[in-house]
């Protein structure tokens, strides 16, 4: 069976000249940079920064109260269990 026939070799594939090809890279640099610095810009702003500290300072409210909930109910089963044992006894 030839190359040519079997449909994958008969496909011509695209080819770019040099200038162009250093020119689509060069594009693509660009605009990755730029995108880069705009993301850069963004996170370090004043008031997304306070934003990012606002979140954090209520996760770790939310988590300390969680904490502290999870140890009252840990305290009342054992007290709980506590009784139980010397009430069976």
């Amino acid at each position: 069976m030839p190359s040519g026939e079997d449909g994958a070799g008969s496909r011509e594939q695209p080819s770019l000249d040099g200038p162009l090809f250093a020119d689509l890279v060069l594009r693509e640099s660009v605009v990755q940079a730029a995108s880069f610095a705009a993301g850069l810009r963004r996170a370090l702003d004043p008031a997304h920064l306070n934003r990012i500290r606002f979140e954090m300072r209520r996760e770790l409210k939310r988590a300390r109260k969680q904490r502290r909930a999870d140890a009252r109910q840990a305290r009342r089963e054992y007290e709980a269990r506590q009784r139980a044992g010397d009430a069976a006894a």
